[in-house]
């Protein structure tokens, strides 16, 4: 018999995602507070409650809970990875903020629009006797496509 032969074309796809896009849309702030007399926490929630106040606020400056504004591609999946501390400095010395918890949930997704907000809370810790002043410093919050 006689060889035959034929050909067939197949397509290639590739689909490029849009890159994240993270910003700060609020900066976190725990209030005023007195200097206390024993060391001490604020625990601040993602919903900027404080709860487990063992300080007493002063003035009227509410606490609020920093938040983070998320551009991507729609409906795609994400992570979030907050530090486990974060020193901040002013007055004498300095005081830490730690145990960060976010509220995006288990399984953070980016609305069909492209974006997502979300919000950070942490707890303040203050040492006893620390000295009046204003403290200030930043954390990484760390967004990656999954």
């Amino acid at each position: 018999g006689a060889a035959s032969a034929d050909t067939a074309q197949s397509i290639a796809i590739a689909s490029i995602g849009a890159q994240l896009a993270v910003r700060e849309a609020t900066p976190m702030s725990f209030g005023t507070v007195a200097p206390p007399a024993e060391s001490a926490t604020v625990e601040l929630t993602p919903m900027s409650a404080t709860v487990n106040c063992g300080l007493s606020r002063i003035g009227g400056e509410r606490a609020l809970a920093a938040s983070v504004a998320l551009r991507g591609a729609p409906n795609q999946t994400f992570s979030v990875a907050l530090p486990t501390r974060a020193r901040m400095g002013g007055g004498a010395s300095g005081i830490d903020v730690a145990t960060f918890v976010h509220d995006a949930g288990p399984t953070p997704t980016i609305d069909r629009s492209g974006v997502v907000q979300f919000r950070i809370g942490a707890t303040l810790f203050v040492a006893e006797k620390t000295s009046s002043g204003v403290y200030s410093g930043s954390f990484d919050v760390i967004v990656s496509n999954n």
